[in-house]
């Protein structure tokens, strides 16, 4: 996100902005079912209704679920479709391997946050 503001650019983008030597990243599914946001995290929302499950693409890499990161999909060189469970409280979220992401605890107000960095 850095570099999106200080040299411009998309911070939310499709999956062939990243990867533009894969194939699969240019599927008009994919387009419509996935996007990156920044260069890290690639979002995967549910955008049918009734659903158990769907198919979500991946290039190839290491994509770790930032809420789950046990799950991990080791995509190979042409990438990989995936079946994900769906859980309506979340979003499926997955962190590029090899990226780094701070997060700060969910703090109530901003006293308890200046507390933290003392």
């Amino acid at each position: 996100m850095y570099l999106t503001h200080t040299q411009g650019g998309s911070l939310v983008k499709p999956l062939f902005f990243d990867f533009p030597h894969d194939d699969g990243s240019f599927l008009e599914w994919v387009q419509s079912t996935t996007f990156m946001l920044g260069d890290s995290l690639k979002v995967s929302p549910l955008v049918e209704n009734k659903q158990d499950s769907y198919s979500a693409y991946f290039p190839q890499g290491v994509w770790v679920n930032i809420f789950t990161p046990s799950s991990i999909i080791n995509a190979p060189a042409g990438g990989i479709n995936v079946t994900l469970s769906i859980d309506p409280s979340q979003t499926n979220v997955h962190q590029r391997g090899g990226s780094i992401i701070p997060f700060l605890s969910n703090n109530k107000n901003l006293r308890n946050t200046r507390d933290v960095e003392q």
